[in-house]
């Protein structure tokens, strides 16, 4: 994500040349599998210390359980696995002197060390991460022996988003990476983690969700007045349940494939459902633009930042298959999405701060 403009911009703005010579630094840095009597080991050894397990005590807010989704989450069996509520991790990265000569092997330090910051200042790591679960917060980071200013405030975070997002492309990049169309907000802060991220499961399903009627016929979101904000798609994917086969994607799949309907004012219920994914043996998932990160700053204040990373959303040949018991084999080359039904609802937090990017 943070060195795609730079080679792109040394070779020439040639995205094939710049794919394959980022791909091969990366291997030199991390390793990678042998092929072809090609790979081998990165330049470093990990060593990772912590004090976390996973006995944990969380029960999800109805808003967290939409950000766990229906894989992480059951409305009558509740989490369906273990989960680490909090800790401490220290990573020591100990680099091999002999792998290269002393001005290399230091730009290589310096760049995996921009890479283990942006880490713990944007993103996490295990299931839900980009719905803000398994958020690393980075506290504090040693290079070549000397301390690197970690941000303390949300002021500082833009102050070093800024500085280390450099050289930018201003065309969608072909994976998730940082361009000129990239927004990265603090939505909010706070003094209670989980309560951010429960209101930001608020407000994410308020937005996207049609609801459900009750007794009254009046649709409800966890007995909130449903938004609607999407009556296009529901229309769309009405029709495809029914078996229309539908021209388009929902407005709604810019957050990420596979994508699902489930209609509960349809019986029977085995005809109520449809699925909606990439088709591509290769390829059944497009991960989400949206990152979402809790922070938790040294003085024990959290933020929530979110991260839109606009790339090419699926290949230029790609097509997108719809699944429903009423439907023949069926689907649609016509895959473009509207980035602004992203920006449509990071605007809905009024005490955003921008960090980078401009606010649509």
């Amino acid at each position: 994500a943070l060195h795609w403009g730079k080679f792109l911009q040394e070779e020439n703005n040639n995205e094939e040349a710049a794919l394959k010579a980022l791909h091969q630094k990366e291997c030199e840095l991390f390793g990678s599998a042998a092929k072809d009597g090609k790979g081998g080991q990165g330049i470093f050894l990990l060593r990772v210390v912590s004090n976390i397990d996973d006995r944990s005590s969380f029960k999800p807010s109805k808003w967290h359980q939409y950000l766990l989704g229906q894989g992480l989450y059951h409305f009558k069996q509740g989490l369906l696995r273990t989960c680490i509520e909090g800790g401490e991790v220290s990573v020591y990265l100990h680099f091999n002197p002999k792998a290269k000569i002393e001005e290399e092997i230091k730009k290589d330090i310096e760049s995996i060390g921009s890479a283990m910051m942006l880490l713990g200042l944007l993103g996490g790591l295990g299931s839900r991460s980009r719905k803000g679960f398994g958020s690393l917060a980075i506290q504090n980071l040693k290079v070549l022996g000397e301390d690197c200013d970690v941000p303390q405030n949300v002021d500082g975070f833009k102050r070093y988003i800024q500085k280390v997002v450099d050289k930018l492309p201003s065309n969608l990049p072909p994976y998730s990476s940082f361009s000129t169309q990239t927004r990265i907000d603090v939505s909010q802060t706070s003094q209670d983690a989980l309560a951010l991220l429960s209101n930001v499961g608020k407000e994410l399903q308020m937005y996207r969700s049609y609801g459900r009627a009750d007794r009254q016929g009046k649709h409800k979101v966890n007995g909130l007045d449903a938004e609607q904000n999407f009556e296009g798609d529901h229309a769309l994917m009405m029709d495809a349940v029914n078996g229309l086969c539908p021209e388009e994607i929902p407005k709604r799949a810019v957050f990420g494939l596979p994508h699902n309907y489930f209609f509960s004012s349809i019986q029977p219920a085995r005809d109520a459902k449809i699925d909606i994914t990439p088709e591509n043996k290769n390829r059944t998932r497009r991960a989400s633009p949206l990152l979402i990160h809790v922070h938790q700053f040294q003085d024990g204040s959290y933020a929530v930042v979110q991260s839109l990373l606009q790339s090419k959303f699926l290949a230029k040949d790609a097509s997108v298959g719809f699944k429903a018991r009423k439907l023949q084999r069926c689907s649609t080359s016509n895959v473009q999405v509207d980035w602004q039904v992203v920006h449509d609802y990071l605007n809905r937090f009024d005490s955003r701060v921008a960090i980078l990017g401009g606010q649509s």
